[in-house]
């Protein structure tokens, strides 16, 4: 997401999470990320970088790179509405109701916002966001 979104890497460490060495080959990514407010990790001040994505978390930090992203288009109640399996307004219904409105996240009977994050559905939402991006690029500057 991060190289999709055109952000330059930082390298500069620590990275910010005790969990997070900055001699692993992904703390770059980790470090850029959070200096971006793209992630901001557990209360408990840990990233947890080898425990599974699930969807949720997925849409927020894919949501979160957005170089255009607009809270004008959160509409958490059409999450609620949308979603069987969402009955109330959480902390990641604004993310997922900006998905949904440009098109990034499919309108599907379920959410099923704890369950792991297939690759299939994660390429298919960048690959989204990527297109928009490009169609885009010039409203963007």
């Amino acid at each position: 997401m991060i190289g999709a979104c055109e952000v330059d890497l930082k390298s500069r460490f620590p990275t910010g999470f005790p969990d997070v060495p900055g001699t692993e080959w992904y703390a770059k990514y980790v470090s850029t990320a959070k200096k971006k407010g793209i992630i901001k990790g557990y209360a408990d001040g840990t990233y947890k970088p080898t425990q599974e994505v699930n969807r949720v978390e997925f849409i927020k930090m894919a949501m979160s790179a957005l170089p255009f992203y607009d809270t004008a288009l959160e509409d958490p109640a059409v999450v609620v509405s949308q979603f069987s399996d969402v009955y109330d307004e959480l902390w990641y219904t604004p993310y997922v109701s900006v998905g949904m409105k440009l098109n990034f996240i499919n309108k599907t009977n379920e959410l099923s916002p704890i369950d792991g994050m297939q690759r299939q559905d994660a390429v298919e939402i960048i690959y989204k966001i990527a297109k928009y991006v490009e169609n885009n690029h010039g409203l963007m500057k």
